[in-house]
């Protein structure tokens, strides 16, 4: 499979899915609620990281984050040569793709668009995107590889 390829596309579709979010949602605008209440779309502009932790160091998270997706980048990028590890390297590519969406709306417009929320159990607060999706998912595969690899 080509990796950065993948990367690429997933790096698209969240950037697509944001866009789409802030055409039809307005920052602090009545939430639409989807699948029975489970799921809300509510948009919001973080500036900070996970949960808006930061967020009055706008320039401070920019640059770590931007700091951060390079070392992902680089282990990428490292990873790729190497025969076999595809979980390590869809991992890494979930996570390379999902890191330039939120860093690229860091950049282009000073905070990371978010607007899925889950409405379940102690998740009600926390509204996220399709990229941290992807560097959640991304991060813990490439995790699980490396711990139960046999190398």
């Amino acid at each position: 499979m080509n990796w950065l390829f993948f990367s690429t596309i997933l790096y698209k579709i969240d950037d697509i899915l944001k866009r789409k979010a802030e055409g039809k949602l307005e920052v602090g605008g009545e939430p639409v609620d989807c699948l029975n209440g489970k799921v809300r779309l509510e948009r919001i502009r973080n500036k900070g990281i996970a949960g808006g932790k930061f967020s009055d160091r706008e320039e401070g998270v920019r640059n770590l984050t931007t700091l951060a997706f390079g070392g992902i980048i680089l282990r990428f990028l490292a990873e790729l040569p190497k025969k076999g590890h595809t979980a390590k390297k869809f991992g890494l590519a979930m996570t390379a793709g999902g890191a330039a969406g939120n860093l690229a709306d860091r950049w282009k417009r000073g905070s990371v668009t978010d607007f899925i929320s889950v409405r379940v159990g102690g998740l009600r607060k926390i509204v996220f995107n399709p990229a941290d999706i992807f560097i959640g998912i991304g991060g813990l595969i490439a995790a699980l590889d490396t711990f139960f690899s046999k190398e």
